[in-house]
């Protein structure tokens, strides 16, 4: 089915016209034109959509024979939510967390992942991701059943960049014992400085989505994102650090690392996904420490 779109350049200058094939009849968008080719990278217009406890794409689990469980509410990335996703969720499950997670494309009417990843603005994408976050936050201080003064935070990717944010936008953060962030991007939602103590996890390898193989995500800075994460780090006042594993790439749950061959601005560069082996354990393991350090009775 074809779908038609009226797209706005956000410099103002045209109004354009697009067609495009696929499922996204419900999003009205608008454009931006990025460097000098040809490809028009887009965002949501209008209000995202919020958290709702009973939406079929929001996934609510507490376990069994655990009284009072802590809590983590996970945010996926730029590829929705996916088996990597559920890896990361199963993990606290495992380890007796109640959990909170949601597909955000899927509720804000985007059904394509693929569309979504390949062109849409990180903004865009962890503007979806956040419509949904701070509601899923406020509705997990209502379980009187869930040990809610240890509430972590976790996001990967452009979720982590969310998951960064999120403590200074609720109304009552105290809650939120810990911020985990894996693969955060340089370029999205403005930095805040922290107020949760916060942990950044990047591979060696991680250089997805950038301009060559040396392009890593953490000192990345690109013409609208002049400050890398990694300076945003130094200037905090926060317990914030980053950690690093020498055998991986972006996405620690994709799988066993491997390359990826990518062509960015007519340039063909390499990426990682994934993680070598002895990798996903030890963050796992990194991961927890923090969190136990962390928990409050």
């Amino acid at each position: 089915m074809i779908k038609r779109f009226i797209l706005v350049s956000i410099s103002g200058v045209f109004l354009s016209t697009l067609f495009i094939t696929g499922v996204f009849a419900e999003a009205k968008l608008f454009s931006k034109k990025v460097g000098s080719g040809a490809t028009l990278y887009f965002v949501k217009k209008g209000t995202e959509a919020k958290f709702e406890s009973d939406h079929t794409e929001v996934n609510i689990w507490t376990p069994e024979n655990v009284k009072n469980p802590p809590v983590m509410i996970y945010f996926h990335g730029g590829g929705g939510y996916r088996d990597a996703d559920k890896s990361r969720v199963s993990t606290f499950r495992q380890n007796g967390f109640a959990t909170i997670s949601f597909d955000a494309f899927i509720m804000n009417g985007q059904h394509d992942w693929k569309w979504v990843n390949r062109n849409v603005t990180n903004i865009g994408k962890q503007m979806m991701v956040n419509g949904v976050a701070k509601g899923a936050y406020e509705y997990a201080l209502t379980r009187k059943d869930w040990d809610t003064k240890n509430i972590f935070v976790y996001g990967q990717s452009n979720g982590a960049r969310v998951a960064l944010m999120l403590p200074s936008v609720v109304s009552d953060p105290s809650h939120i014992r810990g911020v985990l962030a894996e693969g955060m991007p340089t370029i999205g939602l403005p930095y805040k400085d922290a107020i949760v103590p916060t942990r950044l996890y990047y591979g060696k390898k991680d250089t997805w989505g950038g301009r060559h193989d040396e392009d890593f995500m953490w000192s990345r800075v690109w013409r609208i994102a002049k400050v890398s994460v990694e300076d945003w780090v130094s200037e905090q006042e926060e317990d914030v650090e980053m950690v690093f594993y020498a055998n991986a790439g972006h996405n620690f749950h994709y799988g066993d690392m491997k390359p990826i061959s990518r062509n960015k601005g007519g340039k063909s560069t390499t990426a990682f996904l994934g993680a070598g082996e002895g990798v996903l354990d030890k963050y796992t393991e990194d991961m927890f420490a923090f969190i136990q350090s962390r928990m409050v009775k």
